[in-house]
């Protein structure tokens, strides 16, 4: 299988892989016990209300019988990751709570909890199916979650939760600053430059064996986009490095990135912001909450090209669950079934 396969061609020190609820059995996530250091599944709420507006119900179960096989596979990975989705306009504090309170009953090592998205190629549907989004509770919703996670977890990126006793591995760039994706639909960042691979699983198996490049699009930043993209991941991860900073780019952040530097300042953002780093209050995490989730959204284009090669079966069967606009980050990047993995290279 792939990941066999990149082991044996690469000195890989950590492999990543999403899946969703139905695949946490024996035949599928049991074989990737020995392969994958972080797997994680797509949740998104354990409220049965929320469930069946998301067309999520049928397919993945109930939240109880999802909490279930989860608890299953609690401790069987390195790290075991669940995703969240915050803030849709029928979820409630009193629900939000209680998906709280599911989450810590699940025993796994690390929550990711995403506002909800809403893509320019979604929000009319979203609308229709789940109502209205209502961003002036958002910030309400994210502080209740960081305050009733604090119990149990640590705030290890703007969004993300980690077990106090546990060292997590996150999937987002934190701890290195480029990826390379394997497989259909996966994501790479080299050089300045983002690429997609083909979404379609067959046309990747045709390039494969033709021995061509797998990639279907690059999109090449300029220095100030590789600055941007750099600064908002590292606060992402709730520490800048400004000496890193300034050698990479040869510039510091405050001049390199004076207008951001300066609306952060003003707003409160950094706990501290002296010549060595800088960190981040709470009012600080929320807005880089905000600006991923506004990134997201604008390269939500990306997906909508892939999609658009798919076949009529592919679409069929890879995109069944897409009839729900509630999306986390990574559904917007990756095919459903086991999804494509992130690779990470010793140094």
């Amino acid at each position: 299988m792939t990941i066999d396969m990149a082991r044996s061609l690469f000195n890989l020190k950590e492999v990543s892989c999403e899946t969703n609820p139905n695949h946490l059995t024996v035949e599928v996530a049991g074989k990737l016990h020995s392969r994958v250091q972080r797997l994680s599944v797509g949740v998104q709420s354990f409220d049965d209300g929320l469930l069946l507006q998301m067309k999520r119900l049928q397919k993945f179960g109930s939240g109880q019988q999802i909490l279930d096989h989860i608890q299953a596979f609690a401790g069987e990975f390195q790290t075991f990751n669940i995703d969240m989705i915050f803030n849709f306009p029928n979820q409630t504090i009193e629900s939000l709570k209680r998906d709280i309170e599911k989450v810590v009953e699940s025993r796994t090592d690390q929550v990711c909890f995403y506002p909800l998205m809403t893509a320019p190629s979604v929000s009319d549907s979203l609308t229709g199916s789940l109502g209205k989004v209502d961003y002036l509770r958002e910030v309400d919703f994210y502080h209740r979650i960081t305050q009733d996670m604090s119990r149990d977890f640590s705030l290890t990126s703007a969004w993300t939760f980690s077990r106090k006793h546990s060292g997590m591995i996150d999937e987002y760039i934190i701890d290195y600053q480029e990826y390379v994706g394997v497989g259909s639909g996966a994501f790479s960042y080299l050089d300045g430059a983002l690429y997609a691979n083909t979404f379609s699983p067959a046309s990747y198996e045709k390039k494969v064996d033709l021995g061509e490049l797998k990639v279907s699009s690059i999109r090449q930043f300029d220095k100030l986009q590789q600055m941007r993209y750099r600064f908002m991941m590292e606060l992402f991860g709730l520490r800048l490095d400004k000496q890193a900073f300034k050698r990479d780019f040869g510039i510091s952040v405050d001049l390199g990135l004076f207008p951001e530097m300066t609306f952060l300042q003003l707003s409160g953002a950094f706990a501290v912001n002296d010549e060595q780093s800088i960190s981040l209050t709470p009012k600080g995490c929320y807005l880089l909450v905000v600006m991923m989730r506004e990134f997201f959204s604008q390269v939500d284009y990306l997906r909508e090209q892939g999609r658009r090669s798919l076949s009529t079966e592919e679409r069929s069967v890879f995109l069944g669950t897409y009839g729900s606009p509630s999306i986390s980050p990574k559904d917007k990047f990756k095919n459903e079934m086991v999804k494509p993995i992130k690779l990470t290279q010793n140094e």
